[in-house]
């Protein structure tokens, strides 16, 4: 695995440099995604930013909330399989700090998704998740890639392994696929100006948007279940006319 990722960092950085940008590559942390990985990245990657310093290049963390002591555990002990002693400072709600080797790390925590009946107590609600999202960037939640005000927010994209394109969290509307269709930013810029749902979603605030659906039990139900505001359409789209009264928002 080394000579063939440091191969890969050292491409993405040079791409990185090539076009005036920064790129920040965040690792999954948490027990689900750790299980899953054959390869694991975080000891290497922090040891190749100490070794080569790439300018292009940073690193980051993501974990779930309930899933913070095994985050913090995880990362000081593989990283000490690299020579790295870490310590890990709390910082927020939704952010701790990681630091090794003089230089500091973000470790964002995301809510329980579809928490199941047997879970345990304690994990962040949507609404709850929803508010430490607002105290962080000091503003409104929407959808969009948000920054900390009074910076501008931006376009939220993701691509699936497949080529496919949607604005992260509107999963219900693909937007092109990577391999075969030109897209660029303008085109997303328009969908989002010219696609009433989208634009309601990167313009409203998503907690005033709620309080325009009826505040039902299948409403309180859908919530519930999705348990975060990325989830939340996906799981409304599956139930005729709900998202359609946020078209007219």
């Amino acid at each position: 695995m080394g000579q063939f990722s440091v191969g890969v960092d050292n491409t993405t950085n040079q791409i990185v440099m090539d076009n005036g940008d920064t790129c920040n590559i965040r690792l999954s942390a948490d027990s689900h995604h750790i299980d899953k990985v054959k390869w694991r990245a975080h000891g290497f990657s922090l040891d190749f930013l100490r070794r080569r310093r790439p300018s292009g290049l940073s690193f980051s963390f993501r974990s779930i909330d309930t899933d913070r002591d095994f985050t913090r555990h995880y990362l000081k002990s593989e990283l000490a399989c690299w020579g790295l002693e870490a310590t890990i400072e709390p910082k927020s709600v939704l952010e701790d700090v990681l630091v090794a080797g003089g230089d500091c790390f973000g470790i964002d925590y995301k809510n329980l998704v579809h928490p199941t009946p047997g879970t345990a107590p304690g994990y962040l609600d949507m609404l709850g998740y929803i508010e430490a999202i607002e105290s962080k960037v000091n503003k409104p939640f929407t959808f969009g890639s948000l920054n900390k005000s009074p910076q501008a927010n931006g376009l939220d994209v993701t691509v699936k392994p497949s080529g496919d394109i949607y604005l992260y969290g509107i999963e219900n509307q693909r937007l092109g696929n990577i391999h075969f269709d030109r897209v660029d930013w303008q085109r997303l810029v328009d969908h989002v100006r010219e696609t009433p749902l989208t634009r309601a979603l990167y313009t409203q605030p998503l907690t005033e948007l709620l309080t325009r659906l009826d505040n039902t039990e299948l409403l309180r139900s859908i919530i519930a279940k999705a348990n975060n505001p990325y989830w939340l359409v996906k799981e409304l789209a599956g139930h005729a006319g709900l998202l359609e009264q946020w078209d007219a928002a």
